[in-house]
């Protein structure tokens, strides 16, 4: 993937990726858990990936049934990672950040 991420990261997504055990999860009808589930967008002329799944306030989970209510979630809070092209943003958003970070396929 061409793009650097801290491993130090702040994104509140990135670190329920990197730390499933010290955040809650929503279980999936198929069994599976989710702690972020990712789309992408643009937004200008820039790419965005970002978790249509947040962390609430009293430390619970909450999904986004609405994509545009998620996006405005996502850029009023900064959670979201920006690339240059829209084939980066879409890879990281199916599961690339997985992958990145050694935590999936």
């Amino acid at each position: 993937m061409p793009v650097f991420i801290d491993p130090n990261t702040s994104l509140n997504f990135e670190q329920r990726v990197l730390y499933p055990d010290k955040y809650p999860v929503i279980q999936n009808d198929d069994g599976s858990i989710a702690t972020p589930k990712m789309a992408w967008t643009t937004v200008g002329d820039k790419f965005i990936a970002f978790s249509t799944i947040i962390q609430t306030p009293d430390g619970g989970l909450y999904q986004f049934q609405d994509p545009g209510k998620a996006v405005l979630y996502a850029l009023k809070n900064k959670e979201f990672r920006e690339f240059n092209k829209a084939e980066d943003a879409e890879a990281y958003a199916n599961n690339g950040y997985k992958a990145f970070w050694g935590k999936g396929k």
